[in-house]
């Protein structure tokens, strides 16, 4: 956990949840409050700073760290994520917008983490099936 001021630190100042710093998004500092299924999906406002802070982190197509807050002056490291599309149409508005106004949301930002620990499982097929039936009268 880190403090807002060691937040502040970390991401550059600001105090967007889209953080920037010379045209560069150096993190993100999100609420759940306004975003409950962060930090993979962030409802972002109609102001034109924020918009243009979101098409930035889309364009940049690289990892920042991203902090989710927890408590009054308790942010916690998510991991790092970049954006991967941005959605404004009404349907998605509609819905991932929860409690906020539809007029209030110029659109979905939705992230993927580089979580290098991540498994992937692949589902049998016949053939290994098969396979490893041999294999076990084989021995």
């Amino acid at each position: 956990m880190v403090t807002t001021k060691e937040l502040a630190s970390i991401l550059a100042g600001g105090d967007s949840y889209i953080r920037t710093k010379n045209n560069i998004v150096k993190g993100l500092a999100i609420t759940t409050t306004d975003n409950p299924e962060a930090p993979e999906i962030i409802v972002v406002g109609n102001g034109p700073r924020i918009i243009k802070s979101a098409k930035l982190f889309l364009e940049q197509k690289e990892y920042v760290p991203v902090y989710v807050k927890q408590a009054t002056n308790k942010w916690k490291f998510m991991g790092n994520y970049r954006a991967e599309r941005y959605l404004n149409d009404s349907e998605t508005i509609e819905r991932y917008r929860r409690h906020r106004k539809a007029e209030d949301i110029d659109g979905i930002l939705f992230l993927n983490s580089d979580d290098k620990d991540e498994v992937i499982i692949q589902p049998r097929t016949a053939i290994d099936v098969e396979k490893r039936k041999g294999l076990s009268c084989q021995q």
